[in-house]
């Protein structure tokens, strides 16, 4: 069985006993080299189309994608790229109003889904659609 690291392949980089060098990512023991290669090969929902990840609730799905085009709507990704605050809930930031204000299911939040789908927004914005389809993917394909 092999586990993704999801470190990226550095040409420098001397592979660990357990671990195996696959392209741009190592690999450590514990899933399926299938599902692996599924994960290279996987089929990535268009941008902020939550709704073609596998296992997602529909309303998860809804309050991340209002969320998502939002931050794009008022061009704030960098600023979620570079949050530093301890919560999004007791935020002040001026342009996490912007946000809020964009969102057109923001009343059907509580603190905690805001929170997190608040902290679901500042991954994609540090890591990227792709990647967070693809790990979101994986993970339901590795707990299945």
């Amino acid at each position: 069985m092999y586990r993704l690291v999801g470190v990226p392949f550095r040409r420098n980089c001397r592979c660990v006993a357990e671990k195996i060098e696959v392209g741009f990512y190592f690999i450590e023991k514990c899933v399926s080299v299938l599902t692996f290669l599924t994960f290279l090969t996987m089929s990535i929902p268009i941008r902020g189309d939550f709704s073609s990840l596998p296992g997602m609730a529909s309303y998860e799905a809804e309050l991340l994608k209002d969320a998502y085009d939002a931050a794009t709507i008022t061009e704030t990704w960098d600023n979620f790229r570079t949050f530093s605050e301890e919560s999004f809930m007791f935020s002040l930031s001026p342009w996490l109003n912007n946000v809020q204000n964009a969102m057109k299911l923001m009343d059907q939040h509580s603190g905690s889904s805001y929170g997190y789908v608040m902290r679901v927004i500042e991954h994609i914005a540090k890591v990227g659609w792709d990647t967070y389809a693809r790990e979101y993917i994986a993970r339901r394909t590795t707990a299945a």
